[in-house]
């Protein structure tokens, strides 16, 4: 036990003797930007040794009334037998003006005093654990300029929809897709009022992470639009600063005329008529057994529900068909939102499934209006 405690007193010692000496270094991506670029903030602490006496408390993460900054790694590394710490952060200015970081980072070094009572088992309270010093590290100064729109960045646009001839009440998906790097936030949804046609959106979708460059990703908006008409989808843009070219560009989603067929033309009559052809025997005896039913019902009165129309029919098969809760919440919609309101009120909460949605909404349609 004697050993032991002596070879912590000659670490100790070590430790003391042989303090740590550290130098602060501070990098910025650029001099001059626009608002909301990103600019990129490196502070690096190299320390002498392996200064294991040293934390560093740094982190100026935060809004700001003139700039946001946001972290965007940490690391502590020995490199042949030195400690370097560094700190990497994105910041986002807000408005035009010339801008200056000047932050501090409060070094810690533990006490003689802690690690005696910590290694030697001393039972004394009347010590601080660490010493500490606050360090003004080297001012960032950039020079900020103004947009002619509030978005910034670099951004491709993709389009997927539906085919532009549909049958009455047929929805016409528009899926609108933003992808590249920049100032995602600020782009809006969009919004579109055709009239005699019903609109339903999803609200935008940001998947996006930060990089030194800003943040990468995509930015998703999906739309159907629903009509017993011809209508007209007009068109739409999404205005953003190009910091390459240093003007303002567009992504254009181009306006698109959808053509409505008739609920009954030729070729959907005649694929009906084949699909019910049936021999002259059949059609014989299904029209005698309505004739022996009918009387009996007559005779009796037994209650007898009356065959599904077609229409009806049709609602479930399109009731079975959804794919997706959004597309079973617009049929329900079209169809009768009064009749159908629990069951919608359970799918926009997601407190039930898919499947168990459907086979409400069956149920509820059978029911007599």
């Amino acid at each position: 036990m004697k050993n032991i405690l002596s070879v912590l007193f000659i670490v100790l010692i070590q430790l003391q003797l042989f303090g740590s000496d550290y130098t602060w270094s501070v990098d910025a991506s650029k001099e001059k930007a626009y608002v909301n670029e990103a600019i990129y903030l490196k502070y690096i602490c190299e320390f002498s040794d392996k200064a294991e006496l040293y934390t560093i408390e740094f982190s100026p993460v935060g809004e700001y009334d003139d700039y946001s900054i946001e972290l965007l790694s940490e690391s502590i590394r020995i490199i042949d037998g030195k400690k370097i710490s560094s700190y990497e952060f994105v910041a986002f200015v807000k408005k035009e003006m010339d801008i200056e970081f000047s932050f501090e980072a409060l070094m810690k070094k533990t006490t003689r005093a802690s690690i005696e009572n910590t290694v030697l088992g001393r039972d004394n309270i009347n010590y601080e654990e660490s010493v500490k010093t606050l360090v003004k590290l080297d001012s960032v100064h950039v020079n900020v300029s103004s947009m002619p729109t509030t978005v910034f960045g670099d951004f491709k646009l993709s389009v997927k929809k539906s085919e532009s001839i549909l049958k009455a009440y047929q929805p016409y998906h528009l899926d609108v897709t933003v992808s590249g790097i920049g100032d995602f936030k600020d782009i809006s949804d969009l919004t579109y009022e055709i009239e005699g046609v019903k609109v339903f959106s999803q609200k935008a979708f940001k998947e996006v992470e930060l990089t030194a460059n800003g943040y990468k990703g995509r930015w998703n908006q999906k739309f159907a639009f629903v009509s017993g008409e011809d209508f007209v989808i007009p068109q739409k843009s999404i205005e953003y600063f190009d910091p390459e070219l240093h003007k303002v560009r567009k992504l254009v989603i181009e306006s698109q005329k959808i053509t409505i067929q008739k609920s009954y033309d030729k070729t959907e009559l005649l694929d009906e008529e084949e699909s019910l052809e049936l021999d002259f025997e059949l059609v014989y005896m299904y029209y005698f057994l309505s004739f022996i039913l009918g009387y009996f019902v007559a005779k009796i009165g037994i209650p007898f529900r009356k065959n599904i129309d077609s229409q009806e029919k049709k609602l479930r098969d399109k009731i079975e068909n959804a794919e997706s809760f959004d597309l079973l919440s617009m049929l329900l919609i079209l169809e009768n939102q009064q009749k159908y309101h629990t069951i919608l009120a359970k799918i926009e909460s997601r407190n039930i499934s898919l499947k168990q949605a459907k086979k409400e909404a069956i149920y509820i349609s059978m029911e007599k209006k």
